[in-house]
C-alpha cells in the first residue's frame, strides 16, 4: 500500500528548525532529511505563503519558524498541504447496479465519513508544541541518536576545540594508542572539525586520513584547513548520515562521539565494513553514562552495549583503555 508521507516530513523538518536559533539552510535540512534541497525548498516555499515560515537570503539566511507552535495544530499542517486523502481504502464499484454492492458501498462511505471525522478532530487537538515535548521528553529517546543540526563553523570551533577539550581529551595519548604504521589509511569519522583527522595527518606525514563528515559545512572548512596547513594526506569527504561509504579501503575508522548520534548503530557499523580492509579495527571514544559533560544522559550507550553492537558488525574487542576520564576508548578488530 502505497502511504502519503507528506505530513509527517512536514512536521520532521519544523521540528528540526525548531531546535536550532537562527536560520537554517535547505543543504542542511535535507541533510537531515536524506533528501535533495530543491524538495526541501519545495515544501518550505508552500509553508511561507501560510505564514508558517520565512526566508531570508544571503550569507547567514536561510529558513526560520514564523508560527507559534503552542497554537499550530497538526489540521493546519493538514490543510497548508492540501488536505491530501486520509484512508486509502476505496469502494468497489464495478457493477453499481447491483443491490449488494450499494448497500455494502454505503454503510462503507458512512464509516469513512466518521472515521475521518475522528481523524481531524484529534488533529485539531494536537499542537506541535505537544510534538516538541514528545521530541524531548518521550521514551524514544532511549533508541534513538542524539541528533544536531550542525550550523555555523565558528559555533563548532570553539565548541569542538575549545582548550579545556585537550585536557579531558588527551590526544596525544590516543593517537600513540592507536599503533598507527606508515601507509595506513585512517577514517575519521564524524569528523567534525578535525581534531583528531588534522593532528593524525600532521604527526603521521605517510598516513592517509579520510576526514568523512555529513555536514557539507564541516567538510569545507576542512577541505581549506587541508590547504592551509599543506596536508597533502588529509582527505576531507561527505558521508551519508546512515549509509557511510569511504573512497578507499581503511585500516582504521576512528569514531570519537559519534556513536551516540547514529540511530540504527549495527546497521550503520556492517555499512561502514564494506569500506574496511581485511583486518581492519575500529576505535570508539564516547561518553560514560556517568561522565559530568557529554550528550543528555538517556543518548549516552553504555560501554557494554557498544561491545555487543560491534560483535554483531562483525568485530571483537581488542583494547579497553582506561586512561580518559570522561570517555570509553574501545578498540576492536574485524571478525
Amino acid at each position: 500500500m502505497i502511504r502519503d508521507s507528506k505530513l509527517s516530513g512536514v512536521l520532521h523538518i519544523l521540528l528540526h528548525m525548531a531546535e536550532v536559533e537562527g536560520p537554517v539552510t535547505s543543504d542542511t535540512l535535507a541533510k537531515v532529511m536524506h533528501t535533495n534541497p530543491v524538495v526541501i525548498r519545495t515544501i518550505l516555499a508552500g509553508l511561507r505563503k501560510r505564514g508558517f515560515v520565512n526566508s531570508e537570503k544571503g550569507h547567514g539566511g536561510g529558513w526560520q519558524l514564523s508560527c507559534d507552535f503552542n497554537t499550530v495544530t497538526l489540521h493546519d499542517m493538514y490543510v497548508a498541504l492540501g488536505s491530501p486523502v486520509l484512508l486509502a481504502i476505496g469502494n468497489r464499484t464495478e457493477a453499481s447496479g447491483c443491490l449488494v454492492e450499494q448497500a455494502v458501498n454505503t454503510v462503507l462511505n458512512q464509516t469513512f465519513r466518521e472515521a475521518e471525522a475522528l481523524l481531524l478532530a484529534r488533529f485539531s487537538e494536537v499542537t506541535l508544541a505537544e510534538l516538541r515535548h514528545q521530541l524531548q521528553h518521550g521514551p524514544h529517546k532511549r533508541h534513538a541518536g542524539h541528533h544536531n543540526v550542525f550550523k555555523g563553523i565558528e559555533q563548532w570551533r570553539t565548541a569542538l576545540e575549545g582548550p579545556d577539550r585537550d585536557k579531558s581529551q588527551r590526544p596525544a595519548e590516543v593517537i600513540a594508542s592507536l599503533e598507527l604504521q606508515p601507509n595506513d589509511v585512517v577514517a575519521d569519522i564524524g569528523t567534525g572539525t578535525g581534531y583528531f583527522a588534522i593532528r593524525i595527518a600532521e604527526a603521521y606525514p605517510t598516513v592517509r586520513v579520510v576526514a568523512a563528515d555529513a555536514e557539507p559545512e564541516m567538510i569545507s572548512y576542512l577541505t581549506s584547513q587541508s590547504k592551509e596547513r599543506k596536508l597533502a594526506n588529509l582527505e576531507p569527504v561527505t558521508i551519508d548520515p546512515a549509509r557511510p561509504e569511504l573512497p578507499v579501503q581503511a585500516n582504521l575508522a576512528l569514531l570519537v562521539n559519534t556513536l551516540h548520534h547514529i540511530d540504527d548503530r549495527v546497521a550503520y557499523l556492517k555499512h561502514l565494513n564494506k569500506s574496511m580492509a581485511p583486518g581492519a579495527r575500529i576505535a570508539v571514544i564516547d561518553f560514560t553514562i556517568e561522565a559530568p559533560e557529554g550528550p543528555p544522559a538517556d543518548h549516552r550507550i553504555p560501554a557494554e552495549a557498544v561491545r555487543d553492537e560491534l560483535k554483531q558488525a562483525g568485530y571483537a574487542l581488542e583494547l579497553d583503555l582506561k586512561f580518559l576520564p570522561n570517555q570509553y576508548f574501545l578498540i576492536f578488530k574485524q571478525g
